[in-house]
């Protein structure tokens, strides 16, 4: 009996994917990264799909459907940004079970288109299917940048930097899980920040499965070892007040890709040596 995914886990699924997939002419940066790009007519097509699974993801009661709809939007669009690349069109796969009141599948699609209207993407399709739980999943493409960020390149002494601040996400799922109605912060809009930063940035990464983790996947592709100066690590205020001295580890450590969606964090960090 072969293993199962949850014994192998997800990114040791993907590193021994990866091989087994053909790539082809037109397709610059294939599977392993924030987002693929390919070469359509000489254009640079930056394409990426992302799903959000109810009981997985987002729990009933969480997000409204609106909140929901533009979080679709928003994480996905942070993949792009992490690529440096800008949003132009979507197609949304809603899965939903028979007793889901089509309201909520509306205010779903408004959210996402409401979250998409300010960088003029255009929801161009999509499709409806029954199912077991709700569930939103979302392709973006979008228009890269003069230059294609990836999670490659990164070099031993160079510094490395993410925006925002860490771990408010986190803390609020936790809360939730708690049975506490705190807020759950929006996705953070990075594509113009995104889109900036790739023209200096040797490598760039979206934040989803906790700094730490994600730093690892800069590592492994950039053949580095990454160092965390923890005293640079600007932890958010609300993680520092409820955690205190704990606040610093949950913060660097914390995935919430697991419970709900995070694109968040901020730090400085410097690359100490080259791993061969």
């Amino acid at each position: 009996m072969g293993r199962r995914r949850r014994e192998i886990g997800e990114h040791a699924w993907i590193r021994r994917l990866l091989p087994r997939i053909p790539g082809g002419a037109s397709v610059l940066v294939g599977p392993g990264d924030d987002a693929a790009v390919v070469r359509i007519d000489g254009a640079r097509v930056v394409v990426t799909t992302d799903a959000l699974v109810e009981g997985v993801h987002f729990r009933g009661g969480w997000l409204t459907p609106r909140a929901l709809g533009a979080r679709a939007f928003g994480v996905n669009a942070s993949d792009l940004a992490a690529m440096g690349a800008v949003p132009v069109a979507a197609v949304m796969a809603l899965e939903a079970t028979p007793r889901t009141a089509a309201v909520t599948l509306d205010g779903i699609v408004a959210g996402f288109v409401a979250a998409a209207r300010p960088h003029q993407v255009a929801l161009v399709g999509g499709n409806l299917a029954r199912g077991a739980r709700l569930s939103v999943t979302v392709t973006l493409l979008g228009r890269a940048g003069p230059v294609v960020a990836t999670r490659a390149g990164a070099r031993a002494g160079d510094h490395v930097f993410v925006t925002g601040h860490l771990g408010a996400v986190g803390l609020a799922v936790r809360e939730r899980r708690r049975g506490r109605a705190v807020p759950l912060p929006p996705v953070p809009d990075r594509v113009r920040a995104g889109g900036l930063l790739a023209r200096v940035a040797s490598a760039m990464i979206d934040l989803s499965d906790g700094l730490v983790q994600d730093l690892d996947h800069v590592a492994r592709a950039s053949a580095v070892t990454i160092r965390i100066d923890a005293r640079a690590l600007p932890v958010a205020r609300a993680c520092r007040a409820r955690l205190g001295a704990a606040a610093l580890r949950f913060a660097a450590t914390v995935a919430t890709a697991s419970s709900l969606p995070s694109k968040t964090g901020a730090a400085s960090f410097r690359l100490q040596s080259c791993s061969i």
